[in-house]
């Protein structure tokens, strides 16, 4: 289950679409259906284009795996959420340590991203001409949980190799 947000910080918009994803998995369906909390919270973020200071982020929740081959029920409306079905993707990654925030999803991207470069000439060549992509922050631990906080930086590769997913 996936909420669009609109915004300007990494961390204001996932307490907003982690807020209505909370009110979804608490009844706030047309069965008021409770729902476990699954691992991990994600936030995609689509990064603004020149001239532009926000960026489209959209948090997403893994619904239980026994809505794999069953419908969840729907979200309330005025929740504005939407279901999701993720295709396979090729996907690297990188992790680290402490709370996700607007000081450090950047940089964590940046090192990915520079990792990957010397493996993808085409990632290279989309870096040097300033094109813009899109990453997620994959957060495991419940904000109340202070250390050992385990979170991950995924950027899908798939478009930058001809090959498929390289080892």
């Amino acid at each position: 289950m996936s909420a669009p947000v609109h915004g300007t910080s990494f961390l204001n918009s996932t307490r907003e679409g982690f807020h209505r994803l909370y009110q979804y998995l608490h009844g706030a369906n047309l069965n008021s259906t409770h729902f476990s909390m699954t691992k991990p919270v994600l936030t995609s973020i689509s990064p603004s284009h020149h001239g532009s200071s926000s960026s489209s982020y959209t948090v997403r929740y893994y619904l239980p795996s026994e809505y794999k081959y069953k419908s969840p029920p729907q979200p309330s409306a005025e929740l504005n959420l939407q279901l999701d079905k993720w295709k396979s993707q090729c996907i690297a990654v990188r992790k680290f340590s402490g709370y996700a925030n607007d000081d450090n999803v950047e940089k964590e991207k940046d090192a990915l991203v520079s990792s990957l470069t010397k493996r993808l000439p085409a990632l290279m060549q989309a870096v040097e001409n300033n094109l813009y992509y899109n990453y997620s922050i994959a957060q495991y631990n419940a904000s109340k949980h202070r250390t050992g906080r385990i979170n991950e930086v995924w950027m899908d590769v798939s478009g930058f190799t001809a090959e498929g997913c390289p080892v």
